[in-house]
């Protein structure tokens, strides 16, 4: 049959034009659940081509899902709430059983269905006071079918959430003693989801701190539900698990966490591999060499459909680790010097960090690092320059382009804004590394810092501000042997970083002591006092460190020897 004379005698026959249009548009009132069984059901019944029988199912179809989302919800001034809330006082059990929500296909009317969860938390949000979030709670409990478990943890969320709660006045009421049995009844389900059980443990959890004693009771409840029940785990939640508080305080849980992980680490995404490395990192002193070694192996494989940032994001976890990733480091670092452009400006930083973390030396990644900081030098932060310029300066990669673009590219930033001071001496700590000694940057350099240190103090009394951010006497120390090691003397920086050191001298670290030490050494700068204070802070910081090593029951007397 022609298309055209198709079309006409549906048109005749009173079929409407976007049934399907109306279907999909009435689905949409209701829940993600049932839109998309609804759709599904629809698009299923047209495989075989649209005829005048499917398109009249069809429209029926359509009508009932509209008739079911309207007796569901309805329109009020405050918002959407549920038709059960607006029930008259009079009205029977029967007459508020038939205003559930239900929708013709999608399974038996229930009560705490996932079109009315998500009316509480709105209501929840405008209020301000516990007694207030009690009544919604008591509320919920009168209603048919009473409270479910989604409502419960909105409601002690929202508690947690306020301040100055009187948790005495809360742990006596009988919505809380609801809210806490619903918890312990949703545990004892042989199909319980494991997310639920994670929510309930650390909403116990929760309690517990606020001084409840029903906290106690639903954690131990949920730990023992998590340890021995056969409990549906999802990837999501094993991530959930080993990146909970749980998994930090308790060493069972802690344990069962990462064995779960092993199993199931070969289904996971991307993205739940980072989740997975950053929970490990959040505890690094229990680390699981063999999790880290097939989360390596794993993230090599499934790099091909990681976003650049989940690839740096990888790298920088292992890298905080102090985890050398054989298999993933030498794929990406390949990957990413072919596509170096496509990198973010706080990517490359962690790029370079991690590359010198990790002590991997590289000359084709680290030239496509000094072109793509060439390209996005501007763009960046001074902490990003100079952490880039350390990696290279490290890993004793020089490239005369780059450097002569990043000493102007310094001056540039500080003329722009203040700089940490930090940033400022590692950076030319990485010059003297790379032997980059650009006369008239050391000038200007060398006359910045002096400006600083002589102008240190007016900042604290209302003066004009410095150009370094956090000037400290590390940071004096390393420039000054920044300028030893490139030859560059400055006298009015001498007497001005020996002045400095003294004043603050109590913030000096071993590191510090030494750098200052032996730029004065260099350029045969005697001061009797500085020098003598600059021993009396080292033997202060070797006492320190022999007291902590004490307490640690090492060998104190070797410590106090080093």
């Amino acid at each position: 049959m022609p298309p055209e004379r198709n079309r006409r005698e549906r048109r005749a026959s009173g079929q409407p034009r976007s049934f399907l249009a109306v279907a999909c548009a009435a689905s949409l009132l209701l829940s993600f659940r049932g839109c998309l069984q609804t759709t599904s059901w629809i698009v299923a019944n047209f495989r075989g081509g649209i005829t005048p029988h499917r398109a009249h199912r069809c429209k029926r179809r359509a009508v009932e899902v509209a008739e079911a989302a309207l007796e569901t919800v309805q329109a009020s001034p405050e918002g959407i709430v549920p038709v059960e809330e607006q029930g008259k006082p009079g009205d029977s059990v029967d007459e508020k059983r038939r205003l559930r929500p239900w929708v013709p296909g999608l399974g038996v009317p229930r009560c705490n269905s996932s079109v009315q969860d998500i009316y509480l938390a709105p209501r929840l949000a405008g209020l301000r006071t516990a007694e207030m979030v009690l009544q919604v709670a008591e509320k919920s409990q009168m209603r048919p079918g009473g409270m479910n478990f989604a409502e419960s943890v909105e409601i002690l969320n929202k508690l947690v959430e306020l301040p100055a709660v009187n948790w005495k006045t809360v742990s006596r009421s009988s919505a809380m003693d609801e809210i806490v049995n619903l918890q312990k009844n949703v545990l004892q389900n042989d199909m319980l989801r494991a997310e639920r059980a994670l929510e309930a443990a650390m909403l116990g959890k929760t309690l517990l701190a606020k001084g409840l004693p029903q906290g106690q009771q639903l954690a131990d409840e949920a730990t023992e539900a998590i340890l021995t029940k056969q409990l549906r785990w999802t990837n999501d939640a094993i991530v959930m698990l080993l990146s909970s508080d749980l998994a930090l305080n308790d060493g069972r849980i802690r344990q069962f966490a990462v064995q779960l992980a092993k199993t199931m680490l070969h289904k996971f995404n991307p993205a739940q591999i980072l989740d997975t490395l950053q929970a490990v990192l959040t505890h690094p002193e229990e680390l699981d060499e063999e999790l880290l070694g097939m989360i390596d192996y794993t993230a090599e494989r499934k790099m091909f459909r990681m976003a650049p940032s989940q690839k740096i994001g990888v790298l920088y976890a292992f890298a905080k680790l102090q985890w050398k990733p054989d298999h993933f480091l030498h794929a990406i670092t390949y990957t990413a010097a072919q596509n170096i452009g496509i990198f973010e400006v706080w990517e490359l930083g962690n790029l370079a960090y991690s590359l010198t973390k990790l002590e991997y030396r590289d000359e084709q990644i680290l030239s496509a690092l000094a072109r793509a900081t060439i390209w996005k030098g501007r763009k960046m932060t001074p902490s990003t320059l100079s952490t880039i310029l350390w990696c290279l300066g490290s890993l004793g990669f020089r490239d005369a382009k780059l450097l002569s673009y990043a000493s102007s590219t310094l001056l540039w930033m500080l003329e722009q804004d203040v700089m940490p001071a930090v940033a400022f001496s590692r950076s030319l700590v990485s010059f003297a590394l790379l032997q980059h000694a650009d006369a008239e940057f050391l000038a200007k350099a060398s006359a910045i810092l002096t400006d600083c240190m002589q102008k240190g103090h007016s900042r604290a009394m209302g003066g004009e501000p410095v150009r370094l951010q956090l000037l400290g006497p590390d940071s004096i120390a390393f420039s000054a042997w920044a300028f030893a090691k490139l030859g560059y003397r400055d006298d009015a920086f001498l007497e001005a970083a020996g002045s400095f050191v003294l004043q603050n001298r109590a913030q000096l670290g071993p590191g510090g002591i030494g750098y200052i030490l032996c730029s004065f050494a260099t350029f045969d700068h005697q001061k009797t006092k500085l020098i003598a204070t600059l021993l009396s802070r080292a033997a202060e910081i070797a006492g320190m460190f022999q007291a902590r090593y004490s307490s640690h029951g090492l060998g104190c007397s070797a410590a106090g020897q080093n």
